[in-house]
C-alpha cells in the first residue's frame, strides 16, 4: 500500500514541513517580543535604580519609600518626603524627546503619551491614601516625573508636574 501511494506521502513530508516552518514563525515571533519586553523592563528597572541612586545621596532629613503598592496593579517608584515637601516621582527610561503640543496635548518621539497624566493620576491616588490618614492637614504632594535618558524639550513644569532629565536631579 505504501509503495502504490506514494502521493500520499509526499502530502504528509509537504504538511510536516508546512507546519515545522510556521510553528518556527510563530515561535520567533514569540520569542523577539519577549526578548523586546525583557529589555524594556531592563531598562525600567536600570532607570529606577538611578533615581533611587540618586534620592539616596539626600541628607538625612528626607525620607524616600521605592516601590509603594498603591493598587493591585500599581505602584508609585518613588516617594520622598523632607523638608522641601511631598514628591510622588514617577520614573519612565524612555529613549527620545518629550514635547508639547500647541494644544497641550505631550508627546514622546512625535507619538502622544500619557505619562504626564498618569504623573498627576498617581499623585492623586497618593494624595487620597493620605488624606484619608492625615485628613484635612494635608501637605502639597509635588508630582515629578523623572525621564533619565530622554530629552525634555519644553520648561521643565508642566501641568502642576515637574519633567526632570537626568541632568536636573541634581
Amino acid at each position: 500500500w505504501i509503495r502504490n501511494h506514494v502521493w500520499f506521502w509526499l502530502a504528509v513530508e509537504c504538511l510536516l514541513l508546512i507546519s515545522i516552518r510556521f510553528g518556527t514563525r510563530w515561535w520567533e515571533r514569540t520569542t523577539d517580543q519577549l526578548a523586546k519586553d525583557s529589555v524594556t523592563w531592563m531598562r525600567g528597572g536600570h532607570g529606577e535604580e538611578l533615581v533611587a541612586s540618586y534620592l539616596s545621596k539626600l541628607p538625612n532629613t528626607w525620607r524616600v519609600f521605592h516601590n509603594v503598592k498603591i493598587l493591585d496593579q500599581c505602584d508609585l517608584d518613588h516617594v520622598l518626603i523632607g523638608p522641601g515637601g511631598v514628591f510622588c516621582i514617577s520614573t519612565k527610561t524612555y529613549r527620545g524627546t518629550y514635547t508639547v503640543g500647541p494644544d497641550g496635548r505631550y508627546f514622546l518621539n512625535d507619538e502622544e503619551t500619557e505619562h504626564i497624566r498618569q504623573a498627576i493620576w498617581l499623585t492623586m491616588q497618593l494624595r487620597d491614601r493620605m488624606k484619608a490618614i492625615l485628613g484635612e492637614k494635608m501637605p502639597w504632594i509635588q508630582a515629578v516625573l523623572i525621564a533619565p535618558i530622554s530629552y525634555i524639550a519644553f520648561n521643565t513644569i508642566q501641568d502642576h508636574v515637574w519633567v526632570l532629565h537626568e541632568g536636573n536631579l541634581r
